[in-house]
């Protein structure tokens, strides 16, 4: 009934509005066209709430449904886009992409059986960690962020102030090793928090100051320019307060994601908006809305790497020969001394691309074929798939905290892979290294205490 009446009420004052404009003199064109914008924007609310609910019925962020749901979306979406631009748009690619989603299917396939039985959400998760300890880690890592940050913003100002943000957010790649220190610090106090927060109940005080702590953390990581650095880690937190606390529904992650993704949308326009002009130019020639435009901004980041992907199949091998496993661990060579470009700086000299900011990402398929061609997209998948379902197994088995993290981690990363690469940089891997050395050396480690009292019942018993 209520669901009636609010539709009586919508269509009422939409034929007041007609109304109202035909009096005054108008068409009524403008009306009608917000009419039927407002009817299409209804129905795929509605149709976007049912399939939350289907998806609620399962597992969201297991391997078997958010990477191939978003891998679907994304790589139709810049198909699309992509045929559209291309007169010449050559469909086979389609197949070769098709082809790589059946490969990661079967690459979780292989472990799928150890986690077919009881849902992962319906089991109940266990904390193995020591309280003490970690409040110790986490002020040490606090510690660790502002020292980071300050040396770097003191040597390079803060990139999100500068009229030049797509510029100087890639200045930070000049301090390397304070830069790793600030995203290693900053990303595990954020996603140990939340996940603490949503498993342990704390004092009142202490949620505040952690709350507080995590608001400094996340002002940082937006300080320095780029959407990417608290993207990930908040991220992260989602998958992990889905397995330690309240199941995410699918209606409620499209609740959350659709704020997400328009935030995102308007703070990337606006920076790009600052730092160059011809965005402006471009939306006033094509005749968009600005508004509209910013609120999809991030659109244009799904159809151009798919288009580079595309571009790329037609100059490897052509123009250009295989890399064979270049692009792919590129990110290990930047332990070595030097400087070493990633895939997506030499898909951008490789393009002929002379834009501002940073490389130019080809979907996580583009190093897998840069190096090994259509063989490398196979492969590539079913590895993937591989890692993906042995976590998911792993962490199936006994739910810690700190699995339930691991895995975060990995899915995390495997969801922005589709705009650049699996392996994008070192960090990717140092982190659950470091995560692990935290586990077992420190925080699942009791302090040791001698109470007499314990001990001389303990005697007592044994005599």
């Amino acid at each position: 009934m209520r669901k009636i009446l609010l539709s009586v009420v919508v269509a009422g004052l939409a034929a007041l509005w007609l109304l109202l404009d035909l009096i005054e003199g108008g068409d009524g064109y403008g009306v009608a066209r917000a009419a039927v914008l407002g009817a299409f924007l209804l129905i795929g609310f509605l149709l976007l709430r049912n399939a939350g609910n289907w998806l609620s019925r399962w597992d969201i962020f297991s391997p078997a449904i958010a990477f191939p749901l978003l891998y679907v979306f994304w790589f139709a979406l810049g198909f699309l886009a992509t045929a559209i631009i291309r007169d010449d748009f050559d469909y086979q690619i389609c197949i070769w992409t098709a082809a790589g989603l059946f490969c990661y299917f079967l690459g979780i396939r292989v472990f799928s059986r150890r986690w077919r039985g009881q849902p992962v959400h319906e089991r109940s998760s266990e904390n193995t960690w020591n309280r003490d300890s970690f409040w110790l880690v986490v002020s040490l890592l606090g510690c660790l962020t502002v020292a980071a940050y300050l040396y770097l913003i003191s040597q390079m100002g803060i990139p999100a102030l500068s009229s030049m943000a797509a510029e100087r957010r890639l200045e930070i790649t000049k301090y390397g090793p304070t830069q790793g220190v600030l995203f290693t610090a900053a990303d595990t106090l954020i996603i140990f928090l939340c996940a603490h927060l949503s498993k342990t109940r704390e004092k009142v005080w202490l949620r505040a100051l952690s709350w507080v702590a995590l608001g400094s953390a996340a002002l940082f990581m937006l300080s320095l320019g780029s959407r990417g650095f608290l993207f990930g880690p908040v991220l992260t937190s989602v998958i992990a307060y889905h397995y330690l606390g309240e199941k995410v529904h699918g209606f409620r992650l499209l609740k959350i994601g659709i704020p997400v993704f328009v935030g995102l949308s308007v703070y990337g326009y606006v920076r790009d908006q600052i730092s160059l002009q011809g965005t402006e130019d471009f939306v006033a020639t094509q005749g968009i809305d600005r508004m509209t435009f910013s609120l999809f901004y991030v659109v244009g980041y799904i159809t151009m790497s798919v288009t580079a992907l595309y571009d790329l199949t037609r100059l490897i091998p052509t123009h250009f020969s295989y890399q064979y496993g270049t692009l792919t661990f590129a990110p290990l060579s930047t332990v070595l001394p030097g400087h070493h470009e990633m895939s997506d700086m030499i898909f951008k000299r490789m393009l002929g691309e002379y834009f501002v900011g940073g490389g130019q990402p080809a979907t996580l398929l583009g190093p897998f074929y840069g190096d090994f061609g259509i063989p490398g997209i196979l492969a590539g998948m079913f590895i993937v798939g591989l890692l993906m379902g042995s976590l998911y197994a792993w962490m199936s088995s006994r739910r810690t905290v700190f699995r339930v993290l691991i895995y975060s981690w990995v899915m995390h990363n495997t969801l922005l892979s589709l705009f650049g690469s699996f392996f994008p940089y070192l960090i990717t891997l140092w982190i659950p290294l470091f995560w692990w050395f935290l586990d077992s050396v420190i925080l699942t480690r009791t302090p040791f205490r001698l109470d007499s009292r314990q001990g001389d019942a303990t005697l007592s018993a044994r005599a």
